[in-house]
């Protein structure tokens, strides 16, 4: 009975540890299984993950490449910019010369205007002593006819030629008594006609020069007219965007008051602030104005592109919506070129980013203080 049962209970033993194997078998499978289900979606995801990453290459690539198209315009802008710069630059300097040639021929010509007048009244004096030696010379001639006259060949006597070269001995005498002939006159007659047909020549060749002096004028007149009215339009445009900015809408424009003649009009400045008509400068309020004029001045800065703007107290009139608007404008444009601003304004103060102030340390003696407002954030 006792081996009976031995026997059993090693049977239940064996049994259960081939049920335990099997279960272990079963479970390694269940893991095997979803091991390879997760290898599967790990696979899908690596394709998945591989195939945005291909993408990502391709759209790097696409980027690099307009990155590169870009910085090859941005290259070329540049390169237009400084092509621009070195012409306006010769334009400058052409313009420099020509005054100068201008101013020097103006000079040649005022010199030459008056060596004509000196010659002419040098001329005048000449013809007057030619005048008057011709008439001595045809009275002379009339009074040795008269008192000499001469009957011609047949009527001289040479039975009296004696008496004829004794007569002519006697008036060579009186000829000698009478004192010595001026041959100078004939000699400066000549020597002024040489004189007039040399100043007549320079008076050609100053006419020549004025003609080709006009037509320089001319040519600078019609280039500079070209720039100003190119200047006028782009200061226009910028005034115009400014006033909208800085009004909150409106609008405003530049008018020549003399469209024909350019050189001799002025510019009228017409605006309409939201809610007006348009009107001339001079008749908004002082306010107004100033704000107006703020537009006008800043977009003159940014068309000729200077590098220091002095303002002195172009905000004592504005309230505080339009104090703000013109410290957010003057703080942008500080990044593009220095500005220096007098003023009482809180406002425009807490824009600054350096501030200067004088003050009296002692009586009769003032002080230069100077904040950065960046050392107090």
């Amino acid at each position: 009975m006792p081996e009976v049962d031995s026997k059993d209970l090693r049977k239940e033993q064996v049994n259960s540890r081939l049920e335990l194997a099997r279960e272990r078998s079963r479970s390694a499978r269940d893991i095997e299984s979803r091991v390879r289900d997760e290898c599967k979606r790990l696979r899908r995801e690596l394709q998945s993950t591989a195939k945005n990453i291909s993408d990502a290459d391709d759209r790097i690539d696409s980027a690099l490449q307009k990155l590169d198209e870009l910085g090859i315009e941005y290259f070329e802008m540049k390169r237009t910019e400084w092509e621009l710069s070195k012409k306006r630059a010769r334009l400058r300097n052409s313009i420099k010369r020509l005054d100068a040639s201008f101013e020097a021929a103006r000079k040649r010509q005022d010199k030459a205007s008056e060596r004509l007048r000196s010659v002419k009244g040098l001329l005048s004096l000449a013809g007057q002593k030619k005048a008057s030696a011709e008439a001595e010379l045809s009275e002379t001639l009339e009074m040795w006819e008269e008192r000499y006259p001469y009957m011609g060949p047949e009527s001289v006597d040479v039975t009296k030629l004696d008496s004829v070269k004794r007569r002519v001995r006697e008036l060579e005498a009186e000829l000698r008594a009478s004192g010595e002939v001026d041959m100078g006159v004939l000699s400066e007659d000549k020597s002024l006609k040489e004189r007039l047909e040399f100043l007549s020549h320079q008076l050609e060749d100053v006419g020549c020069a004025m003609k080709d002096l006009k037509r320089f004028i001319l040519e600078t007149d019609e280039q500079a007219g070209k720039l100003f009215s190119e200047s006028l339009k782009r200061i226009e445009k910028s005034f115009s965007s400014l006033f909208q900015r800085l009004f909150g809408g409106g609008e405003a424009e530049l008018r020549l008051s003399d469209g024909e003649d350019p050189w001799n009009a002025g510019v009228e400045v017409m605006a309409r602030p939201p809610g007006k008509r348009p009107q001339h400068l001079g008749q908004l309020s002082g306010g107004e104005q100033s704000l107006a004029a703020i537009s006008l001045l800043f977009a003159s800065m940014e068309v000729a592109q200077v590098p220091l703007g002095i303002l002195d107290e172009v905000d004592a009139a504005l309230d505080e919506v339009n104090l703000r608007r013109f410290s957010d404008l003057a703080r942008e444009y500080s990044s593009r070129m220095q500005l220096v601003c007098m003023t009482h304004r809180r406002i425009t103060m807490e824009r600054a980013d350096v501030m200067y102030g004088v003050t009296l340390s002692e009586p009769g003696l003032s002080q230069l203080v100077s904040v950065k407002l960046e050392d107090w954030d």
